[in-house]
Formats: C-alpha cells, structure tokens, sequence
C-alpha cells in the first residue's frame, strides 16, 4: 500500500503541507506557524497546527528529508500500536481472545493502513492514547508513580497534537478520583493534572504572544463556524439562508482592526447560530456520533487511490439533483464487490459498537476497566461531534477492537470449540 500511495502521490494532504512547513518552521526559526514566512502572515496559521506532529517531522528529517522514511517510522508506531493493544487484550482474557475477530477488524478498517501511509498525525495520536491506557492501567493496577506520571506526559503529548484531547484531563480527573483503589493518591493525582494544564496555559498565552488573542487552536474556531454553525443553520433554514447569515458574521470579523477582534466576532456569531439552531446542533451531533462508529471508510479509500471530489458527490448530493435516478447512476458508478464492501463494512462496524456496549456491561471485568475504556471511545466520538467519520475514530480503534475481543470471551461459539474425540469401535 505504501508503494502504491508514493506512486499516486495520496501520501500528501493540505493538512500534509501544513504540517512540513511546520517542520520547516521549527528548524529554521523555531517558531510552530504552519504558513511560509515568504507570504503574507496569516495570524490563525500560528496556532492551527499544535507543534508535536511538526516537531515529529523534523526530528525525521534531520536524518533523512526523504518523505519515504516517515512513512517507514509511522508504520513502525503502527505496528507499536497494535503490539500494545495485544499486551492489554492479553493480560484482561489471559489469551483467550478470537484472532479471527481481529483480522476482521482490520480488514473492514483500512484507516489504519492508509494513515500509516500518509503524513497526517492520527497514527501518532493513536500511540499516545494507546500508551495513556497501558500507563494509567498498571498506575491503578501496581499503584506506581511513574506509571502515573508516563500517563500525564502521554495525554500532554496528545493535547500537542490535536486540540481535541484539550479537555481530556477533566474526564481523566474525574475517573481517577473516582477510583476506589486510588483513594489514598488523590493527592498526587491533583497536582499531576497540573502538566497538561500547564501545557494547554503555555501554548495559548505563546499565541496571544503573537495574535493578540488567547486560544489554544484557531482550527477550534474554524470548527464552530464553518461546521457546527453552517450544518445546523442549513438543516432548518435551508442552505442559502445558512451561507448568507455565515457570510455576514465573516463580513463583520473583516471590519474588526485586529485579529484578536475578527476572532471574537467569529466566535461569537458561531455561538449565535448554534444557540439559535440548538435542536438541529444536538440532532447532527448525534448524527455524527453514529457515523463515527459505523462509518464505511469509502472517503479513507477514495482519497487514498486519488479519486477526485469524493466528498462533494455523494448519495445525498445526488439525490437531491437527480432524484432516485442520480442515486441509482451513482452507485453504478462503482464496483458490485466494492458497494458490497462497503455495506458489510457498516454492519461489521455495528456490530463494534453492540461489542462496546456489552463490555460496558460485563460484571465479570473490573469497574475502573470498563469505565476507562469505554469513555475514553466515547470522548473522542462526542469531541468529534457532526464530522464523524473513520478518520476520527482513528485514535480509538484498537481500544474499540481490545473491548470487543474481551466482550467475545464471554459468548459462546460452537464452530470454535474443540470438540472431543469420539472413538469408535
């Protein structure tokens, strides 16, 4: 696959370019802004991309500019990846789990292939949440320190890769101190929050250094006014109404003198529009939330093998231009076996999610397991919000794998068993 994505030249994003000019940044004037100091400054450009993937680059780099050894290195972490979901399924089914289930998995999930393949962040990501799991599992298990403190540095790690994990530590706080075996290090639980707040503090105030304006991630704001507001304005209001009212708030931002005012005008707005759509808001998150669970891949893969516009044509576009009619030419487009994939593919990845929710159940693991784990998937699918897709399941996907294997060691599977021998005379 790696051969094939160097060959169509998919390994690229616009997300890529970002993230190599911040290597670039990073070594020549130490400084995170994802923009080239040649073109006008764009001041959203020094805080839209967290510095670890970059740095991640450029350490790369330093030994070879070849974009072939990333690739090389993320597919290495991949495999890292994998190898520590296999040290926690182990330990919790004591090695009874169905290996069956897992190539599955992994064949109707081939987001972990293509992002092995391509310079993004998620495969990094997906290694700090896996080694955040490994760490605080032994730190409640051995009552260890430094397995606290490993945990710390890994959810640090991962607020300086996505601004998605930025209000993690509240959730990991809660969980903790929730923990019956930990009563005795709450303590020491309280003041190690203090390194990935202390980061989320340092990284906003070094913005407002050089924007004027206090934020953690502009990409934050982007979210709320080209997403959260325009899908909910246009899902009650139609979409011309909903680009028009968009159109007026980025007008107004563009008066404001200063960056730090065209931001607050910008998320103010989207706040308006979301508080005035909250119904459509709550509903399209849901919606999102179900689509980050079973969604089919089909985007992964189009962008993978270099197929243009797949995003802007889909069934719905198609629908609403041509009827049943535009649906049916559409999918003819497409291969049968490929369609069928597709299909079976959000029906396996159904039958993920009735995984999850069994092993929330499951009375037979520890609490502080099933807790851990399952919210953990749940954080990032409810932060992922109405822009849920495979991509984003990313950083939980093997967590979503190591539930469901425990969650078979308590089914009973026939074809599975060895059967006796019976002797006959």
């Amino acid at each position: 696959m790696i051969v094939f994505a160097f060959s169509q030249g998919t390994i690229f994003t616009k997300d890529s370019a970002e993230y190599l000019q911040q290597a670039t940044n990073l070594k020549e004037y130490a400084s995170w802004y994802c923009g080239s100091f040649n073109a006008p400054i764009q001041p959203e450009l020094y805080s839209q991309r967290p510095l670890l993937y970059g740095l991640f680059l450029m350490i790369i780099q330093l030994f070879c500019q070849k974009a072939i050894l990333i690739i090389i290195v993320q597919s290495l972490i991949s495999l890292a990846n994998i190898y520590i979901a296999f040290l926690i399924l182990k330990k919790y089914t004591k090695g009874n789990y169905q290996p069956l289930f897992l190539l599955a998995a992994l064949f109707f999930f081939p987001t972990q292939l293509i992002y092995s393949g391509m310079i993004m962040s998620e495969i990094l990501l997906q290694f700090l949440v896996m080694l955040s799991v490994y760490s605080i599992l032994h730190f409640i298990e051995k009552r260890s320190l430094k397995y606290l403190l490993l945990f710390q540095l890994a959810i640090s790690c991962a607020i300086l890769t996505k601004p998605v994990f930025i209000v993690f530590p509240v959730f990991s706080l809660v969980f903790l101190l929730a923990v019956p075996e930990l009563k005795s290090y709450r303590t020491k639980i309280l003041y190690s929050h203090l390194l990935p707040i202390f980061i989320i503090f340092a990284i906003s105030f070094n913005n407002y250094r050089h924007t004027g304006y206090f934020e953690y991630s502009s990409i934050i704001r982007k979210y709320s006014i080209n997403y959260s507001a325009l899908y909910s304005t246009a899902f009650e209001e139609g979409n011309t109404i909903a680009l028009q009212q968009i159109d007026s708030i980025q007008t107004d931002a563009l008066k404001q003198p200063t960056y730090a005012g065209k931001a607050k005008v910008i998320q103010s707005g989207a706040g308006r529009l979301i508080g005035l759509h909250l119904d459509s808001y709550i509903y399209l998150t849901a919606k999102g939330v179900l689509l980050f669970f079973i969604d089919h891949s089909r985007y992964d893969l189009e962008a993978f093998t270099g197929r243009t516009n797949s995003a802007e044509h889909g069934l719905k576009q198609h629908y609403t231009q041509n009827g049943w009619k535009g649906v049916i030419n559409y999918l003819n487009s497409f291969s049968t076996y490929y369609i069928l994939y597709l299909i079976t593919s959000m029906l396996f990845n159904a039958v993920v999610v009735l995984g999850m929710i069994r092993f929330a159940m499951l009375k037979e693991q520890p609490l502080y397991l099933r807790l851990l784990l399952t919210g953990i998937i749940l954080y990032i699918a409810l932060l992922t919000g109405m822009t849920g897709t495979t991509r984003f399941r990313m950083p939980v996907f093997l967590i979503l794998l190591v539930v469901n294997s425990i969650a078979l060691k308590y089914y009973s599977f026939p074809f599975f068993k060895k059967r006796p021998v019976q002797w006959s005379e």
